[in-house]
């Protein structure tokens, strides 16, 4: 009788040893699934669910184990026993009586004692693994809320940037950078996934800005129109107005199309805006900018800057417009003394700003002006750095220029690699003016080979904002005749792709 027992007490043991390691594989596969969620943020919300329901499966399959625990193991005891005495009918019978009584002796006693601690230590670890899930999840949700108020502030930083940008650029073509372009892109796809009724003006104003920026006028255009109808507030009426003003001045300057109604209805969208809200500061520094490089007129862009700078004292865009008038009154009026005035306008502009390349590059064209081609040169690296722009390079090809040097490769190797080339008429003509000088061709029949291959490139860019009188200048000075007819047969020929419609002075 004691055999059978210890018999039986045997395979419940081992019962229970292979019931708590299949327990144990259960957790293991649960730790498995918060692992993964670890290592899978991105896609932590629907894994969680999934976690979620995997818990709760386990949780209710854990009411029913212990009860088959313990079944198993008292039907595994009696087939043993079966098997072993099967030949008598006593061990039959004995083996009915020992577990009708362990069933009413022990059979409670054993689940209590040895079932139900495990049913209870599964039931603690799934809460605890309930609990880690919970705190994940509310772990992620912070992470998620801090990329997207990360993104929210990388998106108003690129959009003030932008405006900034457009708005008093330099007087060339800006480009929207790749990253710029991306960023908008993937904005403007969200907001056209908003009803209508919760799209704001400033999706709007992100929308007409990237149009403008990539140089879709006629989008930008159509948006402005629609939006004109909506009821916003005056200040975000005022931005309309000006980014209409923007839109038209761009059309103008950035385009051949030489209707001066551009700017003259550019220059009354500013002043809608200004009369819309009287303290905007954008419609004055891009109004001050369309009477210093179109109109030329100088005291008045100076006087429309400094009215800006009485609303804003930190407007660096207002003086730019400043240094910019107060340049070109001491260049044309030949006021050399107002020189030094212009430049502090922009170390000012780049105390507010230090990453406003225009500045560092108007600094430079001051003393390429000056003839102080070492410090021109040392400014234009600090435009470089700040921002490199296409201008800029064209700059340093006109100061290796007239100091009779040869382009440096690594620059020019740069240039044509990481610009699209707006200025690409300018370029080749200094290109061919450098040749001609640095390498003495005096033969007429080579230039007029160099400049017949040039014209084959059938290229429709027009030159606009350049002058040639620096490059006169220098041809002045040349004094072999036949280099020198060579030098002015190319820049005659160049002068026929400058806008005809802009008067600039020689």
């Amino acid at each position: 009788m004691k055999f059978i027992l210890i018999i039986i007490y045997l395979f419940f043991t081992i019962t229970n040893l292979y019931a708590v390691p299949s327990v144990n594989v259960e957790k293991k596969q649960i730790s498995n699934e918060i692992e993964i969620q670890n290592l899978k943020i991105e896609n932590a919300n629907d894994r969680l669910e999934a976690t979620k329901e995997r818990v709760e499966d386990i949780g209710a399959s854990i009411d029913r184990f212990g009860i088959l625990v313990a079944f198993f193991s008292v039907l595994i005891t009696a087939i043993v026993i079966y098997f072993s005495f099967k030949n008598t009918s006593e061990a039959k019978s004995v083996a009915q009586e020992e577990i009708q009584k362990w069933l009413l002796e022990r059979g409670e006693e054993f689940v209590k004692k040895e079932v139900t601690p495990i049913k209870v230590s599964l039931n603690d670890t799934v809460d605890a693994m309930k609990k880690e899930i919970l705190d994940l999840n509310d772990k992620y949700q912070e992470e998620i809320d801090e990329l997207k108020n990360q993104l929210n502030e990388k998106g108003n930083e690129v959009l003030d940037n932008l405006s900034s940008k457009i708005s008093e650029s330099s007087i060339t073509e800006d480009n929207l950078s790749s990253l710029d372009k991306k960023y908008f892109e993937s904005q403007i796809k969200a907001i056209k996934y908003k009803p209508l009724n919760k799209r704001t003006f400033q999706d709007y104003k992100k929308i007409i800005l990237f149009y403008i920026a990539d140089k879709n006028y006629e989008k930008a255009d159509e948006l402005l129109e629609r939006v004109f109808k909506y009821n916003f507030k005056l200040k975000e009426k005022s931005w309309l107005q000006y980014m209409k003003g923007v839109s038209l001045y761009k059309q103008y300057s950035e385009t051949n199309n030489p209707d001066k109604n551009l700017y003259n209805n550019a220059l009354e969208c500013f002043d809608r805006s200004i009369e819309l809200c009287p303290y905007f500061v954008n419609a004055y520094t891009a109004k001050a900018k369309i009477f210093n490089v179109i109109k030329q007129q100088y005291t008045e862009a100076s006087s429309i800057a400094e009215k800006a700078l009485k609303i804003d004292p930190n407007s660096y865009d207002s003086y730019i417009s400043l240094g910019y008038a107060t340049r070109n009154k001491a260049y044309f009026e030949e006021k050399s003394e107002l020189y030094n005035k212009a430049i502090e306008y922009n170390k000012k502009a780049i105390e507010i700003n230090p990453d406003l390349e225009l500045a560092y590059n108007n600094i430079g064209s001051i003393y390429k002006i000056k003839n102080d081609y070492e410090n021109a040169l040392k400014w234009y690296e600090k435009s470089i750095n700040a921002s490199p722009n296409e201008w800029v390079y064209i700059n340093i090809f006109i100061i290796h220029l007239i100091s009779n040097k040869p382009f440096s490769s690594e620059t020019e190797d740069y240039y044509i690699k990481n610009f699209n080339k707006n200025h690409e008429v300018i370029y080749h003509l200094l290109k061919i003016l450098n040749e001609i000088k640095t390498k003495n061709i005096t033969s007429e029949k080579i230039v007029l080979e160099l400049l017949k291959n040039w014209s084959e490139k059938n290229i429709t860019k027009k030159i606009r904002y350049f002058s040639f009188r620096p490059i006169n200048i220098w041809v002045d000075g040349e004094k072999d005749e036949k280099i020198k007819q060579n030098l002015k047969k190319s820049i005659n020929f160049f002068k026929k792709y400058r806008v005809k419609e802009e008067e600039w002075r020689e």
